[in-house]
């Protein structure tokens, strides 16, 4: 079974931030319990040009395990719990292998996705440059300065359902490279342009006083949000 790369969209909605209580907090433990389903981390990265936009990217080792967590009724929980704080919630399915994907990266990221028509003459000739730097040889020729991409990778969409699947491409550019350039380079394409960031600030890393955690079978949390005490039931037991 081909592994999987999953990209969740999703707005924050206004008054809340994704790095700040109670969001980051809610964020951090969900991501602690899709990665015992998974076994890969989740990261998170900020749409460059819409602020209130966010993504989170990670990896399934089949199809079938990335399935059980959307159906499992933990997955519905949190949802439910996060409803008060995110919009907008959109998931791309891709035959891609996280793995492959370079962690250590400070640049921005791009994912241009490409949607061909099975008629369309120009689709077999198209899969090739699907994989290619939208720089030309003469910028990135030996002596110049260094190539701005630093890896170039893909996949195939996967469970699109009522349209044709598309495939996206996954452009790493380094620190410095202007948004300006990348724009000139992939005018007129299905874009989106983010890069990687953290969730907590320097003094954000540990819970507050004010959130419990649920220790028991009620399945139960409690947070105070703008004066008033939201409870949300069905989620996950996390400590025993």
């Amino acid at each position: 079974m081909a592994a999987i790369t999953q990209v969740i969209r999703f707005t924050v909605r206004p008054g809340y931030a994704v790095d700040e209580p109670p969001l980051s907090q809610l964020l951090n433990l969900f991501f602690t319990r899709q990665c015992s389903y998974s076994a890969y981390p989740v990261t998170v990265y900020s749409d460059v040009t819409q602020p209130s936009v966010f993504y989170l990217m990670s990896g399934w080792h089949t199809e079938q395990a990335l399935t059980h967590w959307k159906e499992c009724d933990q997955r519905e929980g949190w949802s439910s719990a996060l409803e008060p704080y995110i919009a907008n919630t959109m998931a791309l399915d891709l035959e891609m292998e996280f793995d492959r994907i370079p962690k250590s990266f400070s640049g921005l990221v791009c994912i241009v996705c490409h949607r061909f028509d099975d008629n369309d003459s120009e689709s077999e000739s198209s899969l090739d440059l699907r994989f290619q730097s939208p720089f030309s040889e003469s910028e990135e020729e030996e002596g110049a300065i260094p190539s701005p991409v630093v890896w170039i990778g893909g996949g195939q969409e996967i469970g699109s359902g009522k349209h044709e699947p598309a495939f996206c491409q996954f452009i790493l550019y380094r620190h410095g490279v202007s948004l300006q350039t990348i724009r000139e380079k992939l005018q007129g394409k299905n874009l989106i342009i983010m890069c990687r960031i953290s969730l907590f600030k320097a003094s954000g890393a540990q819970m507050d006083a004010t959130t419990r955690i649920p220790t028991d079978s009620s399945l139960e949390m409690i947070l105070p949000v703008s004066g008033l005490v939201i409870k949300i039931i069905r989620l996950l037991t996390w400590f025993s």
